[in-house]
């Protein structure tokens, strides 16, 4: 019979997890935009600025939404690793 606080320990473990998973995206995503940003920039300064910033717009926009879908993602399954991990908790202690 596993210990409660083995449980809470491995609880707390997958919450820990999905928070660091959690910004380190947020951290990767912030550097992606800053480098398409200053690339974006680069290519104003030498070129058509307007069908570029067109682009770039239409690009971010894009993959904001590829990452709101994923965080999304990631956010159900962390949510379904604590639901299991607390439903397998209750069962463990009435053995």
């Amino acid at each position: 019979m596993p210990m409660p606080a083995v449980v809470e320990v491995t609880k707390m473990s997958t919450q820990e997890k999905a928070r660091q998973h959690a910004a380190e995206q947020r951290q990767h995503e912030k550097n992606r935009q800053q480098a398409m940003l200053d690339r974006s920039e680069a290519e104003i300064a030498a070129g058509d600025g307007v069908e570029i910033q067109a682009e770039t717009r239409e690009s971010l926009a894009k993959q904001r939404q590829r990452e709101q879908h994923r965080q999304q993602a990631l956010q159900l399954r962390s949510e379904a690793e604590i639901a299991q991990s607390q439903a397998v908790s209750p069962a463990s202690e009435s053995e």
